[in-house]
């Protein structure tokens, strides 16, 4: 039965370094959810080693970014679309041409076509408006979806750093 006590901690940091790695590539990878995946790690990580060292304030903080970080994306990129003129119609469009785009099998292309898609569509559809209007929208809402991957990026990190710094505490 010690063995299985000395066992369960080398495998919950083995399993959470693995989840961190695959956060990290996640989180540039549509369709991919890195925050998530280190989220999801570090709860079972407290779950097998009763919550030493990754206790309640940890397990708050890598919640909080987590969820930070599955909004940020899509908010980033509506924000982007209204950014360069497009309406609520516009940005709307672009939140959900981002996430068909998922489906688009291209690593990053996909999302950032479904995004311009949407936002072009939209806005041609809500309002009217045509040519370089709804151009701006659409290209708005593509650099709103490039900055959007970069805030998760950031905030994954944020969530690793704050993982290890407490496992090395």
């Amino acid at each position: 039965m010690s063995n299985v006590a000395e066992v369960l901690p080398m495998l919950a940091n083995l399993a959470l370094t693995l989840a961190l790695l695959g956060g990290l590539i996640g989180s540039v990878l549509p369709g991919v959810p890195g925050a998530s995946l280190i989220w999801i790690a570090v709860l079972f990580h407290g779950l097998l080693t009763g919550w030493h060292p990754l206790g309640l304030g940890i397990q708050l903080s890598i919640a909080t970014l987590a969820l930070m970080s599955l909004g940020c994306g899509f908010l980033v990129t509506a924000l982007g679309a209204k950014r360069t003129g497009a309406s609520l119609w516009g940005a709307t469009g672009a939140i959900i041409g981002l996430m068909l785009g998922f489906a688009i099998p291209i690593p990053l292309l996909g999302p950032l076509l479904g995004a311009f898609g949407g936002a072009l569509l939209a806005e041609h559809l809500a309002t009217g408006k045509q040519g370089e209007e709804v151009l701006k929208a659409g290209a708005g809402a593509v650099i709103g979806a490039l900055l959007g991957t970069v805030s998760e990026l950031v905030l994954t990190l944020v969530m690793v750093v704050v993982v290890v710094l407490a496992l090395l505490a």
